[in-house]
């Protein structure tokens, strides 16, 4: 739902107008008088607006799915309009944040803003027209006063505001849109990146918020040297191995996946729940501990591929990978495992193509595929033919 924003820049043969009902013949008429060419403040006023919060037909298809990537319900916002007056269509969770901001940066330029829906006009003098008997809105108490979580991508704002300082102690730097955090250890890039969803279906302000980890692990550097001595020509086209798996931290009765080989515990109630704003602070500080104590030493000790295969291999821990594997050139679960396996356990490579086979995400053509393309393929095809 959007609550539109008219902005405009006072003729300058005629003096401001004095009055919200004024104000609004004036809009009224500059909605009806063409602009043969563009304004240059309205150019300037939307670069500085979307200099804070994105036009919507910039985004990627990865936060054009969050509530809270921009403050904006429609675009292109880049200030060019066939009249002599500007709307901004702004989205009704976010009102709080934007019209104060909407206002000062219009204000800074010298335009004035129009709001129907308050029955107000924000001059460029600095005076506000509001309607007899009612006082303009004071949108920025409105925000200190809400404990509120509005929306999902807020609730994923202000625990990633939260959990920055945490992982930058332990040597991540934020990614550009704060979503993803980054280091690299020995050979191995390391990403975790920092979710908060509904806690149940998408009712998320009735039911409150749970935040989750994805990790992935990358191994890039040397690559090439590990494929051309073991796999051939035939996985010359692999450029990374990527094993990422997803860990929700939900409350109990919606036990978490595991990590692998850390230790299985589950989840108390509420642990990573949580509803207002006084909350996130909370849910971080548990978070963190959760971080420190299980997964960050799990990562300290993941700096090369032969590590990965130590903690995750699929002979010695075949309960324990339910990995989401998306490596280049290699497209379902347990196969990017496998392959870690072939390049740095020739010797037990029979004994991890059992462990995958006793998986119950187990899937026959993708590891069918992949033994036949592997230079010694028709021997591990007979052991798979012989487990099957």
């Amino acid at each position: 739902m959007s609550y539109v924003l008219q902005i405009w820049s006072q003729p300058a043969d005629e003096p401001p107008p004095t009055t919200v009902a004024e104000a609004d013949a004036l809009v009224v008429r500059l909605s009806k008088t063409p602009q043969p060419q563009d304004h240059p403040l309205f150019l300037q006023l939307a670069q500085r607006l979307t200099q804070r919060y994105p036009c919507l037909t910039t985004l990627d298809e990865e936060d054009e799915e969050s509530e809270d990537a921009t403050v904006w319900s429609d675009g292109p916002l880049d200030g060019r309009t066939a009249c002599a007056l500007y709307g901004l269509g702004v989205q009704t969770t976010h009102l709080h944040r934007a019209v104060p901001f909407v206002v000062a940066t219009a204000r800074a330029l010298g335009l004035n803003v129009y709001d129907m829906q308050a029955g107000e006009a924000h001059l460029a003098n600095g005076s506000v027209l509001h309607l007899r008997h009612r006082a303009p809105i004071d949108w920025e108490a409105q925000e200190q006063e809400s404990e509120d979580i509005e929306t999902c991508g807020e609730a994923q704002r202000l625990l990633r505001a939260a959990m920055t300082p945490f992982f930058e102690q332990a040597g991540y730097k934020p990614g550009e849109k704060g979503r993803i955090y980054t280091r690299k250890k020995g050979k191995i890039r390391q990403i975790i990146s920092l979710y908060a969803d509904g806690a149940i279906g998408s009712e998320y302000a009735r039911y409150g918020y749970m935040g989750w980890l994805a990790v992935e692990l990358i191994f890039k550097e040397g690559l090439d040297l590990y494929l051309s001595k073991y796999a051939g020509k035939s996985h010359e086209n692999i450029s990374e191995i990527s094993l990422r798996f997803q860990h929700k931290l939900m409350f109990a009765e919606q036990a978490a996946k595991k990590i692998p080989h850390i230790q299985m515990r589950r989840f108390d109630e509420g642990k990573f729940y949580f509803e207002g704003r006084s909350s996130v602070a909370g849910v971080a500080q548990a978070m963190n501990t959760y971080l420190h104590d299980y997964i960050f030493p799990l990562l300290d000790d993941c700096i090369s591929i032969e590590d990965i295969h130590r903690h995750f291999n699929p002979a010695d821990h075949p309960n324990h990978f339910n990995l989401k594997i998306d490596p280049s050139c290699i497209v379902t679960n347990h196969i990017g495992l496998l392959t870690i396996a072939y390049l740095v356990d020739h010797a037990r490579f029979e004994d991890h193509i059992k462990g995958v086979m006793g998986h119950r995400g187990y899937e026959h053509e993708p590891l069918q595929n992949f033994l036949t393309a592997l230079p010694d393929g028709e021997r591990w095809l007979t052991v798979m033919k012989q487990n099957s």
